[in-house]
Formats: C-alpha cells, structure tokens, sequence
C-alpha cells in the first residue's frame, strides 16, 4: 500500500517554541526513515492578513468575537491542506498528523471529500480551551466555542497521542466514545544534533557563571517568581555573586518582569536577552550552570515533557523545575534533577542555596540527568513509537 504521511500545524516554521522544536525533530527523524512525507507550515503572511482585515470588519459593524477569526483561519488551513491532498491522488493511504485544534479540524473537514483515504492522528500538546483562557484575553463565546471544539474533535480524530499522561487523562475524559487509540509518547530530543553543540560564547556571562531561564514571557512560565526569588538568594548568599541570570524569550510578561528588574537594581544581574533560535538557545543552555522551568498550572494548561528540560539534561546542565505534569515525571528530584513547588519564592531560593553547598549532589544530577535522556527521551527511542502511529 502507497501511503503518504502529511505532518500539518499552523506554526508556520521551526522557530516557534516547544512545538516547532517537536517538530523540528519530528523532521529529522522522518529524513532518516523510509517514509514519503511532507511538512505542512502555517498560513502565509498575506492569507492572515486577508483574515485579520475580515475579523476586524465583523467587529465593527457586528461587534463580533474572534470566533469568526478563528473559523477563517481554520477554512484557510483546509483549503491549502485540500491543494496538497489533490495532488495525492496515486497514493492508498494518507496519513495527517495534526498539532493542534486549528489543523485537525482542517483536516476532518478535508477527511469529509477524501474519506477513504485520510487517517487523522493528532498530537496534543495541550488542550484547546486552556491555551485560550492564556494566550488572548477571554470571553465566553470563544471560550464556549474552544470548549466544544475540545469535545467535539475527540469523535472525529483516528488517534490521539499525548506527550505526558496528564495530557492522556484530559484526552480520556473528553472522550464520548471510548474506542479511541490514545498513546503517551513524551517529547524527545535529537542527541546527534546536541552532540554537536558546543558553549555560544558571550561577553556577557563566563562559563558555568550563570543561570538560564529560556522560556516564552507568558504568564504560565512562571518567570516572574524565578526573578524574584533571585532577587531574594542575591540579597541573602554571597556563594552567587558571580553569576549572572539570562532570560530568552518574548511576551506579554515582559513589561512587568522588566520593570520588576529595573525597580530593584537587577540590570547587571538579571539580563533579559529577548527571543533566540533553538540552536543558539542550547548553545546557551550548554554553558550554563543550571537551567530553571518555574512553569506554573493554569487549569489544565500545565507543563508537559518540556523540550527545554530534556536538552538541557542532555546538555549536563542540571534542571531545577517547578514539580508539575511532565516535568515531575521525567525528574527525580536530587538524583536527575532538582524540584520545587510552582510560586514558592522560598522554595526555590532554598534549593538554590542546596545546590551552592552540594557539589556531590550536583555532580550526580549531571550524569544522572543525561542517562535519563539518553535511555528514554532520545528522538530515536521516540519516533520508533510514531511510527507504530501511522501504520
């Protein structure tokens, strides 16, 4: 049987945060194998454009939501899915891997012209409707509406893989038909291409003399409590006067994390370094001595087996994490890593003080910590499991 593998997101490159990562090394892995596949990115600029003009339209003569925003954007995806799909026609088997609500509703929507050939697997990296109540300011239509497309979408996809077993729970209990195949395949990383890495050197920071924390600026990263308890350990410990923090990324908690470092007199300890590519991220990541997640719950919107986490135990740059969703289930605290409880200042500030007075300790997570990734979390191990997916 001829069966072409379509992997379809709306992020539209590789850049995008913890997915384009996971699809960065879903890519390398499906150049490596035996399967005919295609990536499927995004919208192009002037598609969003177009939608973006159309919404903003409706909202000022009908005082309409971002409903119709998110219906447009959902139509376009199809229809460019639909071109590529028309140009399958030799094929027996095409298998759509999703990444998110907007591109599997796209593709059941496909699925409905080519119905004896389309198979529908997607990956949730986390549900629908809690990535709304975050990522825009909420009203109850849209909500509404992401609710129901969280439900709804669980009867229409062929099978479900989640990337921690919160994720699987979700999954489960949204489902109306409990015949569905649901797989925990946790997030893995490249370890041909970290091997690869060597220490981006900055004027900056020297190596092994600073902190990174390489996280989006959204309120669910939790950044502004990892600040804060830096601000407390510098004010309390001298073992740190040396270091330096580093933050990578972007968002809208960037003014508030900013103006916190600024009222307190952090600019040359805390350094905001905006958003970087992935590659020089983990060139970073490689020179520093510890790597923070103080990622915090919102609703079901909790951290999963986060990319971040697992380059950096590979990379032997020991993690300390907020102990939540996938983070808690791949780090054992103070053998593969260090833990703390989400928005405890106090906490993390302690733990910071331990790792100071416990080279021992400190020298097992290292080893410890890039075992784990290489007996478990390796992108090898981990496409062996999609692959199974798509038969």
């Amino acid at each position: 049987m001829k069966q072409k593998i379509v992997v379809f997101s709306s992020h539209r490159h590789f850049e995008s945060g913890g997915v384009g990562t996971h699809l960065k090394v879903l890519n390398s892995e499906l150049i490596k194998s035996n399967e005919d596949f295609e990536f499927i990115l995004g919208l192009d600029t002037r598609q969003i454009i177009k939608i973006k003009i159309v919404n903003l339209f409706n909202r000022f003569l009908f005082n309409s939501h971002d409903i119709i925003y998110n219906s447009l954007y959902i139509i376009e995806l199809k229809e460019k899915l639909k071109k590529k799909i028309l140009k399958y026609d030799d094929y027996d088997k095409i298998v759509i891997h999703t990444h998110d609500k907007y591109t599997a509703i796209a593709s059941y929507l496909c699925k409905d012209l080519f119905t004896d050939k389309i198979e529908i697997i997607q990956t949730l990296h986390a549900p629908f409707t809690d990535q709304f109540r975050t990522a825009i300011k909420p009203n109850d239509s849209l909500i509404n509406f992401s609710e129901l497309l969280d439900t709804g979408m669980t009867l229409k996809l062929d099978k479900i893989i989640a990337v921690d077993s919160l994720q699987k729970k979700i999954s489960n209990d949204l489902l109306i038909y409990k015949d569905k195949t649901i797989e925990c395949i946790p997030n893995a990383v490249n370890t041909d291409f970290l091997d690869s890495i060597e220490f981006f050197t900055t004027n900056e920071v020297e190596f092994k003399k600073f902190f990174i924390i390489a996280r989006h600026l959204h309120s669910k990263n939790g950044v502004i409590y990892a600040v804060q308890a830096f601000h407390k350990l510098f004010n309390e410990s001298d073992y740190y006067d040396d270091f330096k923090v580093l933050i990578l990324g972007e968002g809208g908690e960037r003014e508030n994390i900013e103006n916190y470092i600024n009222s307190n007199k952090l600019k040359e300890k805390i350094i905001l370094l905006g958003a970087k590519s992935n590659v020089e991220t983990v060139k970073l990541i490689k020179g520093a001595y510890l790597s923070l997640i103080p990622s915090i719950p919102i609703g079901n919107y909790i951290e999963a087996t986060s990319l971040t986490m697992l380059e950096s135990m590979y990379l032997e740059t020991p993690v300390l994490a907020s102990n939540i969703g996938g983070l808690a289930e791949v780090i054992v605290d103070k053998f593969n890593g260090f833990l703390f409880e989400p928005t405890d200042i106090e906490g993390l500030c302690n733990q910071l003080k331990f790792i100071a007075s416990s080279k021992d300790v400190y020298e097992r997570v290292v080893s410890n910590g890039k075992k784990t990734i290489t007996d478990k979390y390796s992108s090898k191990l981990w496409f062996s499991k999609i692959e199974k997916m798509y038969i």
